[in-house]
């Protein structure tokens, strides 16, 4: 495929556009940029695409690191910069991560027709329901969602602040602030020794359900960790905290590094105060470890680590995570249920996902990029589950090949949310297409599916969301010894964006990772700030990461997905 024939940029080509009264179209580019050779190979190489660039511009190309007056003058945020440029030298229309239909209204001068719908209208539109029905289920008087018992949601708050962060819309600002203080402030949490309780019998927090849950804690943990960064508000801090350090004194392990999976109820043990409490034994620790449970563990006490800057919080979530690998995880054939002195149940769908998310934030989290290995083994064990019906993952039963359909939908909602989720960003890890792909086919098996479970599909439509406006990501490329490598990804870490990833990639170690993204290798340690499609920003200074981020995840959430 011939694709278009380019002038490199010249005041030569300046001055015959004036002359010709003809406009250019710019494509601005990086030598080091993936997506700038996607563009180029992809829809910019279709023959009628290349044919009308000819027809109706002079197609010219610049180099942002040879000719930096153009990159300042006419770059929309980031590389490739596709942007049509009127003879008189000012830029008209364009933009940065354009899609493909995009692309084409662009050169071609006219709405380039859209892909092909679907049978079940899987549309980016998915996201803004689930967001009206968390809207009419919140609480505005107590916080959480419904007027009877109140479970505490994290998903539905994850949801709520990624979407108060995209939209700014400050009723969902409330949603999250809301519920976050009024569970703080009722009796969902213990006041004496910390943690949170599994839910309350009332709608204004009071009445608790006084088992403990290690799941609960690691929701909330995020939830309350994402707070503070949003908010700025100290308790959420000093929350965060006292549930992981309740986590760490209670359920720990110490002979395994990992974490038991609960502490038994007991009213009347909890309705007493320090002093009294002293004197009683304290309720059961269930003795169990949970694939599930404390994988999701490991992937909030990575962030705790991190946001926090608890550098005991990380090696803790490191301990786990090498039990998780050594003890429940087999290689070709995936991750057992439970741990009791002995390993239980291979090959449940929910814990593969737990597992794989897990370790994608190991990657993020550290910098080391081993675990990648596991999480393209993990997947390739996860594929098998896929259902010929209808695309969505299921714990398959050989012997009634309609099971899918017969299981309880909603719980099969939530293990394919969590896994398009970890799809996604194994894509984003990995530079691996298909990840993608799979992605797409478990979402739009339950598009028809959603609109009946209301705020429950949450995780739903926050996976949907990713799908169609993959995380903004953060390569830091230099060796893993260079402490100002470490400065890079450590300001990226903390920096508050909603669906962010960082990969950290060493010139030697992870040479092919680093091909296959496409990034130079340079002496100097460097940040390049990443959406889909497009490069935003190239960095050496950690101080600049936070705006820089800011800008790529403005850029992320405009209204036009990407690719799909």
């Amino acid at each position: 495929m011939a694709g278009i024939a380019w002038r490199e940029w010249s005041d030569q080509v300046l001055e015959e556009a004036r002359r010709g009264r003809r406009p250019l179209l710019l494509l601005l580019r990086a030598s080091w940029c993936r997506f700038c050779s996607d563009l180029e190979e992809g829809v910019l190489s279709e023959p009628d695409v290349a044919a009308a660039a000819e027809l109706r511009f002079i197609p010219v190309r610049a180099d942002k690191d040879r000719h930096p007056e153009v990159d300042r003058r006419y770059r929309r945020g980031g590389w490739p910069t596709l942007v049509v440029v009127a003879a008189d030298g000012e830029p008209a229309e364009g933009g940065t991560a354009l899609t493909r239909e995009e692309v084409r209204a662009l050169v071609l001068g006219s709405a380039a027709s859209a892909a092909p719908g679907t049978l079940r209208d899987f549309r980016p539109q998915i996201v803004d329901r689930v967001a009206h029905a968390i809207l009419e289920a919140f609480d505005a008087r107590h916080g959480g969602f419904g007027t009877g018992q109140k479970f505490p949601h994290p998903e539905a708050v994850d949801f709520a602040l990624l979407y108060a962060e995209k939209t700014r819309n400050p009723a969902f600002r409330e949603i999250a602030l809301k519920t976050l203080s009024e569970m703080a402030a009722g009796s969902l949490l213990d006041p004496v020794e910390g943690g949170f309780f599994r839910y309350c019998a009332t709608r204004d927090w009071r009445q608790p359900c006084t088992e403990k849950l290690l799941e609960t804690q690691a929701g909330l943990l995020r939830n309350y960790l994402e707070g503070w960064q949003l908010f700025g508000r100290p308790e959420f801090r000093r929350i965060a905290q006292s549930t992981l350090g309740w986590v760490e004194r209670v359920l720990r392990d110490p002979e395994t590094g990992a974490w038991f999976t609960s502490q038994e109820a007991d009213d009347p043990y909890y309705a007493l105060g320090e002093r009294a409490r002293a004197d009683r034994k304290p309720p059961r620790v269930e003795r169990r470890i949970y694939a599930r449970s404390l994988a999701a563990t490991i992937s909030a006490t990575l962030k705790a680590g991190a946001v926090l800057g608890d550098e005991a919080a990380t090696r803790r979530a490191l301990e786990a995570a090498r039990f998780l690998v050594e003890t429940l995880y087999s290689p070709g054939k995936g991750v057992y249920h439970s741990y009791e002195g002995g390993r239980h149940i291979l090959g449940l769908l929910s814990d593969q996902v737990f597992a794989l998310r897990a370790l994608l934030h190991v990657v993020q989290y550290t910098g080391d990029n081993g675990p990648l290995a596991l999480v393209e083994d993990l997947i390739g064990t996860i594929v098998p589950k896929q259902s010929p019906l209808d695309g969505g993952f299921y714990d398959l039963r050989e012997d009634d090949p309609a099971f899918p359909r017969s299981r309880r939908r909603n719980f099969a909602l939530l293990e394919n949310g969590l896994l398009a989720e970890a799809l996604v960003r194994a894509h984003c890890l990995t530079a691996r297409r298909e990840y993608l792909e799979l992605a797409g086919r478990a979402l739009e098996a339950f598009c028809a599916d959603y609109p009946l479970y209301g705020y429950f599909a949450a995780e739903y439509a926050r996976a949907v969301e990713l799908y169609f406006h993959p995380p903004l990501r953060v390569f830091v490329t230099g060796r893993a010894s260079d402490a100002r490598r470490q400065a890079l990804a450590d300001a990226a870490r903390r920096t508050f964006a909603p669906s962010k990833l960082v990969l950290a990639l060493d010139p030697e170690r992870d040479a092919e990772l680093l091909a296959r993204h496409g990034f130079p290798a340079r002496g100097e340690p460097t940040a390049f700030v990443c959406i889909e499609g497009a490069c935003v920003a190239e960095l050496v200074d950690p101080a600049a990461i936070p705006e820089a981020m800011a800008q790529a995840e403005a850029l992320r959430s405009r209204g036009s997905p990407n690719g799909r």
